[in-house]
């Protein structure tokens, strides 16, 4: 009897163990970029084919993005959350949603820069939604400080599995 006892205690923690990866590789993922507007996020969130990117400068605004952002969730997809997210209050908008729907998997993906940089990124791409070519010099740099003075870095009590910050500075050689 000992032994049989034994058996089946090994083998329900084999059980539980394809449970738990079963689960973890089933769940849904949310990614949710932060970072400067020119610094990357877009062309970042371009590379993840297995998920749905939620773009505010598309979308138009964050209302809409809440609802696309439900909705895909809802259809069970992984979805990346492409804005400036630039501080708690804002990033809790997006971890609460993904706690509502059951995501387990909630990634914070910086990709942080210098302002000067972001400036000459903005001043050179076309045809971006959200700020237009032509856009003043004195324009996106009050854009750019805006951003910069309301930066909150993501804290530990915020409700994130994993955080990672990816530095990109403008070198001259």
């Amino acid at each position: 009897m000992g032994g049989n006892v034994f058996s089946s205690c090994i083998n329900f923690q084999y059980v539980s163990i394809l449970l738990v990866f079963s689960f973890m590789e089933c769940s849904m993922k949310m990614m949710i970029l932060i970072g400067l507007p020119g610094s990357g996020k877009s062309t970042y969130a371009s590379d993840f084919k297995d998920y749905e990117v939620v773009n505010q400068d598309l979308l138009g605004n964050r209302q809409k993005c809440i609802k696309k952002t439900k909705e895909l969730l809802s259809e069970g997809k992984n979805v990346i959350i492409d804005r400036t997210n630039i501080n708690r209050k804002q990033r809790a908008i997006w971890t609460n949603i993904a706690k509502e729907h059951g995501v387990v998997d909630i990634c914070f993906v910086e990709l942080r820069i210098e302002p000067e940089l972001a400036f000459k990124r903005i001043k050179q791409r076309k045809n971006h939604p959200s700020i237009k070519d032509g856009t003043s010099d004195e324009k996106i740099k009050e854009i750019i400080g805006r951003f910069v003075s309301e930066y909150e870095e993501p804290h530990a009590n915020e409700d994130y599995t994993s955080y990672t910050v990816f530095y990109d500075y403008n070198f001259s050689f």
